[in-house]
C-alpha cells in the first residue's frame, strides 16, 4: 500500500505475530528494533484490521459469492477495536512519530 509499516503490520497481524515475533521482523528487516519502530508496526496493524474490515463491508453489499463478508468485517473491526483498547495506545501514538 506504500507505506512499509503498513506491509509490515499487514503481515504481523494476518500471521498473528505476537510482540517478540514483531521484535524479530522489524529487525530482520532494519537492523534493529526500537520503540517507534515497535510503535508504529502495532498501529499499522490496527490499520491493517480497519482496511480488511471496510473490505469486508464492501463486499458484504457488491460481491454474488457465497461468503459470510459480514462475519469477516465484524472480525476484524472486534481486532481493532482490541488493539485501540490495547492500554498503550496513547504511548504509540506517541513514540511513533520519533522513527527515523
Amino acid at each position: 500500500m506504500g507505506d512499509v509499516y503498513f506491509d509490515l503490520g499487514n503481515f504481523s497481524r494476518n500471521h498473528d505475530f505476537d510482540e517478540s515475533q514483531d521484535a524479530v521482523l522489524l529487525t530482520a528487516y532494519f537492523g534493529q528494533t526500537t520503540p517507534a519502530r515497535m510503535a508504529r508496526l502495532r498501529l499499522m496493524r490496527i490499520a491493517s484490521d480497519m482496511r480488511e474490515a471496510m473490505w469486508g463491508l464492501l463486499q458484504s453489499g457488491i460481491s454474488r459469492l457465497d461468503f459470510d463478508f459480514g462475519g469477516y468485517a465484524e472480525k476484524h473491526f472486534a481486532r481493532a477495536a482490541e488493539g485501540v483498547g490495547d492500554p498503550r495506545w496513547s504511548e504509540w501514538l506517541e513514540e511513533a512519530p520519533h522513527d527515523v
